[in-house]
């Protein structure tokens, strides 16, 4: 394998660790300060959400509005969750709860510990494969 081969290579691996590990960047959400929603309940537009997820253990809820397909993150004061979900559920407001997602712990641990294990190990390889040709 030629010098130029190995740099292709490279950059192939490059591209596809950058990739693996921006894939949660690429599910980004909008955001909203808890101001703005409280704002958005206590003026009687709250009809515009369709729905609010809050998931145990953390500290942002998740809104859908209507008309969007998109989820809009809000991150809210612990002591006052319990009194924000109040109001939303007086003002006919969906709410959704469930418990915090753990698989993507793991996908992320194998993602950061393995694949650049792969590629130390990829690259040892073709390295011993280039000196034995020479």
């Amino acid at each position: 394998m030629n010098r130029i081969t190995s740099i292709y290579c490279l950059a192939i691996l490059v591209a596809i660790t950058n990739f693996v590990s921006s894939a949660s960047i690429a599910n980004a959400q909008q955001a909203m300060t808890y101001s703005e929603l409280r704002n958005l309940v206590k003026s009687g537009k709250a009809k515009q959400i369709t729905k609010l997820t809050t998931v145990n253990g953390n500290s942002i809820v998740y809104i859908e509005m209507a008309g969007s397909a998109s989820t809009i993150s809000v991150v809210v004061p612990t002591e006052l969750k319990q009194k924000l979900l109040e109001e939303c559920d007086d003002a006919g407001v969906a709410l959704e709860a469930r418990e915090a997602d753990k698989s993507g712990t793991w996908l992320s641990v194998l993602s950061s510990f393995f694949l650049p294990l792969l590629l130390l190990v990829g690259f040892l390889f073709m390295f011993r494969r280039a000196q034995r040709r020479s």
